[in-house]
């Protein structure tokens, strides 16, 4: 697999390698992966509560969020996101701030700070930010990675080296017509993907997919979204982010002031 018509885009030594990709096929539950933008489906919490069971049965101990204090695993997606649909949406950016969360490992898919742009029915998306999670190999591992997703035949995750913790790294998407999705890590292009979806919506969040795991950020040590920025038209007209952040109970959000958003973990 790869991209469209079996191009591989190489690139040169140095910032920004990637060092694996790693297909995830319709359906595959390993890794917990979405069909769409939404919250876990039924069949995803039956299994994690099945899973649950076995472990009890055999003895095993269940996960304790070393920060969370949650003990209770649900392999439920969990969002503290800013988003909003817009016209002639051709991009979306943010510097994020790095930081290594709680993660037990549950669920594959992890935790994650990212930007996206979207079709409004959340069926495909372009990705790009920092993870920590198993996918990337199945073993845990905090890294910048970017996901592309049109259609089970035409999806994949990139991965490259972590960024410094503390620090904070820039991100960019932009949208070239007719079907490019070109990606950004520090000002450096890294990848190119191929792929016709309506990208109507963008969406700058912290992420997780477990209730034991901690969203990105702790009570002394948010996670900043700074300079959020879409890009509108084939010039790609920079405007800053206003729209509204919003999350669960559990989690803390602020907008202090415009284009940045702060996202931290209550229990944390």
């Amino acid at each position: 697999w790869g991209l469209p018509g079996g191009h591989q885009r190489g690139l040169s030594h140095g910032h920004g390698q990637p060092h694996a990709w790693l297909h995830v096929r319709k359906g595959e539950t390993l890794s917990g992966r979405r069909q769409t933008r939404r919250r876990a489906t039924i069949g995803i919490v039956v299994a994690s509560l099945v899973a649950q069971l076995t472990y009890a049965a055999l003895g095993a101990p269940i996960a304790l969020g070393a920060c969370t204090g949650r003990t209770t695993h649900d392999a439920a997606a969990r969002y503290a996101i800013t988003s909003s649909a817009e016209s002639y949406l051709t991009g979306v950016s943010a510097s994020i701030t790095q930081y290594d969360p709680y993660y037990s490992g549950f669920n594959g898919t992890g935790t994650n700070a990212t930007i996206m742009l979207a079709n409004s029915a959340g069926t495909s998306w372009a990705q790009l930010g920092w993870f920590k999670s198993k996918l990337d190999g199945g073993s845990v591992k905090r890294e910048d990675g970017l996901e592309f997703w049109v259609s089970p035949s035409n999806q994949y995750f990139k991965w490259f080296s972590s960024e410094p913790l503390g620090g904070s790294t820039w991100y960019e998407i932009l949208y070239a017509a007719p079907a490019t999705y070109n990606y950004f890590i520090g000002g450096n292009f890294v990848w190119s993907a191929s792929g016709s979806f309506n990208s109507d919506q963008y969406q700058i969040f912290g992420e997780t997919h477990d209730y034991v795991d901690q969203m990105p950020g702790g009570a002394a040590s948010h996670v900043v979204f700074s300079t959020a920025t879409f890009f509108t038209g084939a010039g790609h007209s920079a405007n800053y982010v206003t729209s509204a952040i919003h999350t669960d109970p559990q989690f803390g959000v602020s907008n202090p002031s415009t284009a940045r958003y702060e996202i931290w973990d209550r229990a944390c």
